[in-house]
């Protein structure tokens, strides 16, 4: 049938895109003028999922005149959606504040939590890029943690959430929310020292950094270690009497330093890996046993699983 003269030749234009084109450019606008804070980019990743389910209607709908009708509605729903989401957010106060900095200056300081009534600790440390060293406080310290940190390219700084009950305490280390975007070519630095007086279940997650855990004076009893693309060298306990340690690496280099008084036990699943270790360390199959495990009276077992990893166990 032809074309009557003067009616569109398709009624199924794309309207999807240019209302998301249109949504996002509005939000622009609005950070420009400061209506809106730049951290709702933040809050809005979340929602991606209905882009592919709009995208879904719009492929089915779109082809017929009442179709494309029932998508324009959809589009111009959307548009007033991603805007009212960022709008109300942002008068909410649920929007991490995001400073794009080019002053090049760190920020650097010392955060901390008291000790107080807890006998037990349950440590959880997520580091992102940069460099993370762990070690022990002093003896005389009544503090749980106390991290030390310049905040450099990504301007994170550590950001300290403690949970008590029944003399447990639940420790969360985690990058605050507000990100600084600066000149600055040095890396984020944290420095944790936690407590050595109390028993401790320790877990590490470590990105594309360079890590360094001393735990020789902690009483680090459970250890689970999760790192990426990452250098990290790993010093075990001396006194904590059983400790168990759940390790998981990528690409990483990784150094496994075991005090000779500890009696060791390391089962490898290290898929690609390289394992190296010291000759104290007797092999058979992927594991890997000190002479002196059965007679030790502080203990080490490690659950290994390595990716394309070097391993060093010294």
């Amino acid at each position: 049938m032809a074309t009557e003269p003067g009616r569109p030749r398709n009624r199924g234009v794309p309207v999807l895109g240019p209302a998301i084109l249109i949504a996002v450019g509005i939000i622009f606008f609005l950070n420009n003028f400061e209506i809106v804070p730049w951290g709702v980019w933040g809050s809005l990743w979340r929602f991606w999922p209905i882009l592919l389910i709009l995208f879904g209607i719009n492929i089915i709908l779109g082809r017929t005149k009442a179709g494309w009708g029932i998508s324009v509605i959809v589009a111009v729903a959307l548009v007033v959606f991603i805007v009212g989401v960022a709008v109300g957010a942002s008068q909410a106060g649920w929007i991490p504040a995001i400073s794009m900095e080019s002053t090049g200056e760190t920020r650097a300081g010392s955060v901390n939590k008291e000790l107080s009534s807890i006998q037990e600790a349950r440590a959880n440390i997520e580091f992102g890029a940069g460099r993370l060293s762990l070690d022990a406080l002093p003896a005389s310290s009544d503090r749980l943690v106390v991290v030390d940190y310049r905040a450099g390219t990504l301007g994170r700084a550590p950001r300290l959430r403690l949970q008590e009950q029944d003399r447990v305490g639940v420790l969360r280390i985690t990058g605050d929310e507000e990100v600084r975007f600066g000149r600055t070519t040095e890396p984020d630095l944290w420095d944790v020292h936690l407590s050595r007086s109390i028993p401790v279940e320790l877990t590490v997650r470590i990105g594309a950094a360079e890590g360094n855990l001393d735990l020789t004076d902690l009483k680090v009893q459970t250890l689970n270690l999760d790192i990426g693309a990452s250098s990290a060298m790993v010093r075990f306990p001396t006194a904590a009497g059983s400790t168990r340690a759940f390790i998981n690496a990528g690409a990483a280099s990784l150094t496994l330093e075991i005090p000779t008084s500890v009696g060791a036990r390391i089962v490898s699943e290290s898929g690609l890996a390289t394992v190296d270790s010291s000759p104290r360390f007797s092999r058979s199959g992927n594991i890997y046993t000190s002479e002196n495990y059965q007679a030790a009276s502080n203990r080490l077992d490690i659950e290994l699983k390595a990716g394309v990893s070097s391993v060093n166990i010294k």
